[in-house]
């Protein structure tokens, strides 16, 4: 019994996360190739969603595994490591806009966690398996 729950469970995981990233990639193509919503562009943007990462899974069927193992350490110091340094960095010191919170340090401390997103970077690529 627990055994089909967990099965349900996982089937409508993967099916809701498909449908978020489906959507997400159809509007983004639509928004940033200027392509209308009517029924000529949503077949144009459906085949452009859908046909390369099928094309994908037939030519390489194991690189999903091989883009989960990396998606681990390098997706995570890239999008929550190296990324909201860089927003600080940018809205600090390029926009000019004012911190809520101001850290002690400024652009030398800044540099210093880049630095250590570079140096964890380093070690998941020299250490792997």
């Amino acid at each position: 019994q627990l055994y089909i729950w967990g099965r349900f469970f996982a089937f409508f995981a993967l099916i809701t996360s498909f449908f978020g990233v489906t959507l997400g990639l159809f509007d983004f193509l639509a928004d940033g190739l200027g392509i209308k919503k009517d029924l000529s562009g949503k077949v144009i943007l459906s085949i452009l969603v859908f046909v390369p990462p099928f094309l994908v899974g037939l030519l390489y069927p194991h690189i999903f595994l091989i883009a989960l193992s990396q998606a681990g350490g390098l997706g995570c110091a890239l999008l929550l490591g190296l990324m909201p340094i860089l927003m600080v960095w940018s809205g600090c010191y390029k926009m000019g806009l004012k911190p809520l919170i101001s850290i002690p340090g400024g652009r030398g401390f800044l540099v210093f966690l880049i630095a250590f997103v570079a140096f964890e970077l380093y070690c998941d690529f020299a250490f792997q398996r």
